[in-house]
């Protein structure tokens, strides 16, 4: 009787994540067959053509992984590639809801695992970025898995090796491979074998990245995008007050002229410029979200045949504006209960992620892991969950984001 008991509780965990991945897959499905795109927008048209070997038009190199989603649906046969490679970011994002109910209900039980599911699944702003071809969605798998990681005892392996997969997907994400490094100095003092398991498998993946791009493109680097952002910020500088979308769009047009003239033009930016501008930048990633809402989701645009139903708009567009914002600040209330690596790793990438040009899209990569540990801390016995402390922290990252202004994606009708 008891080895009937024990079965049971041990199929919980992988019951509730089938059962959510579904309930995911179902709500995906529906957003895509509701809104219908029609257009690529931006970066997809590079990872659309990364995967199908056509030119890149783009100014920089991008490593690959990025693509992957376009380069499976390829290889389906599929008629309309695009719309393939749509419905496969669909399945990662609801896997993505799948994983994380099973390993919150595996941590601290049922309830656990239902709430960072619905956590989750309340996010309009993750459901509709999980119908384009961009790679966030695909980081927020990745962190999720290496904070799963983080949370073995024997995980050393699997951290090195997502922290790779992690470089492979976006540039930005070397900061695992630098957060590895640094947990196995602690976690695992005087081991070479675990420090070589946390560094070694993104040090092969960018050698042969850049072995690829001398062969290919001429160039020693494994990606470009970082060049390509330090144009962007110094734009940044001269024009303040620019939508993201404006930023690009100089940016861009200054990197593809010739001469160093155009290039030596545009003013760098003072220390004080230099912290209000990265201010702005962490504001437009973890406050108000502008890139679904000004970009996709507006009245006039072009980019999906189909709307929601006025009773499901109002309902999708509350949860854009609110819900990100809610979960971020739960997360800083339960900072308590949340293991001290945890807070670091979403931390490290927050900051990163800022350091770049931010769109509030980004945060899709911290979503999940921050869900997660939400649900997991609400609900988990033992230390209390919250302390004045955070609730002061809570109250202040309130303030930050009812206050503070992020970088609007493009410039308002007055």
């Amino acid at each position: 009787m008891e080895t009937g008991i024990v079965s049971a509780q041990g199929l919980l965990g992988p019951a509730v994540g089938l059962g959510l991945f579904l309930l995911a897959f179902m709500v995906q499905r529906a957003v895509l067959a509701r809104l219908d795109p029609q257009t690529l927008i931006g970066d997809e048209r590079d990872y659309l053509a990364i995967a199908t070997g056509a030119p890149v038009r783009s100014v920089w190199v991008r490593v690959p992984l990025g693509a992957l989603p376009v380069w499976i649906a390829r290889q389906t046969n599929a008629a309309d590639v695009a719309r393939r490679a749509r419905l496969i970011v669909s399945l990662i994002a609801s896997a993505t809801v799948g994983i994380g109910g099973w390993f919150a209900c595996e941590q601290a039980g049922l309830a656990a695992g239902l709430a960072a599911g619905l956590i989750l699944l309340a996010s309009a702003e993750r459901a509709v970025l999980a119908i384009h071809l961009w790679p966030d969605t695909l980081m927020g798998l990745c962190l999720l898995a290496f904070a799963m990681a983080i949370a073995a005892p024997d995980g050393m392996l699997w951290i090195g090796a997502l922290a790779a997969v992690g470089f492979l997907i976006r540039v930005d994400f070397t900061v695992l491979a630098v957060f590895a490094v640094v947990h196995a100095l602690v976690a695992f003092p005087g081991s070479p074998g675990a420090l070589a398991a946390a560094v070694l498998p993104t040090m092969l993946a960018a050698a042969a990245m850049a072995l690829h791009n001398k062969r290919k493109h001429g160039i020693w680097s494994p990606d470009t995008t970082f060049q390509f952002n330090l144009a962007v910020a110094s734009t940044e500088a001269a024009f303040p007050r620019a939508p993201t979308q404006e930023l690009m769009l100089r940016t861009t047009r200054r990197v593809r002229a010739e001469g160093d003239e155009q290039r030596d033009t545009v003013a760098r930016p003072l220390p004080l410029a230099t912290a209000r501008l990265g201010f702005r930048r962490l504001v437009t990633l973890v406050g108000k979200e502008t890139f679904v809402l000004q970009k996709l989701l507006v009245a006039l645009s072009p980019v999906y045949a189909g709307r929601f139903s006025p009773r499901v708009a109002t309902l999708v567009l509350a949860s854009t504006r609110l819900w990100f914002s809610i979960v971020f600040i739960a997360f800083v209330l339960f900072s308590p209960a949340i293991p001290r690596e945890i807070l670091a790793l979403v931390a490290c990438v927050v900051f990163v992620q800022s350091a770049v040009q931010t769109r509030s899209r980004y945060r899709m990569a911290v979503l999940p892991v921050m869900a997660v540990y939400v649900a997991i801390a609400a609900v988990s016995p033992g230390a209390p969950a919250i302390s004045a402390g955070s609730v002061m922290l809570a109250l202040c990252a309130a303030v930050l984001v009812a206050v503070c202004r992020p970088r609007d994606e493009q410039r308002q009708e007055s």
